[in-house]
């Protein structure tokens, strides 16, 4: 990959530490085998924080990234919030 012009850092704060564990472990496969090397994203946890970083050289790259993981990100967790509400 080209040297990253657009990066970002997206933080989402969970009620837990638990719940952030089970997302961070159901999007973490997800960035290990991306579909694309036309960006880079990585992820972390810090306590109950989810933190993922989008690297990329252009715009359109991050632009697919963001739209990719965020839309992951939302369907973990109303899965995770359906299977509460069941439980």
């Amino acid at each position: 990959m080209r040297k990253s012009l657009v990066s970002l850092d997206l933080r989402v704060e969970f009620d837990d530490e638990d719940e952030a564990h089970r997302i961070y472990s159901s999007l973490k496969p997800e960035v290990s085998t991306p579909p694309t090397h036309r960006s880079r994203v990585s992820i972390s946890l810090r306590g109950k924080t989810l933190v993922i970083r989008i690297d990329a050289p252009d715009i359109s790259s991050f632009r697919a990234a963001f739209n990719s993981y965020t839309r992951m990100l939302q369907a973990i967790i109303n899965l995770s919030e359906t299977l509460k509400a069941r439980a």
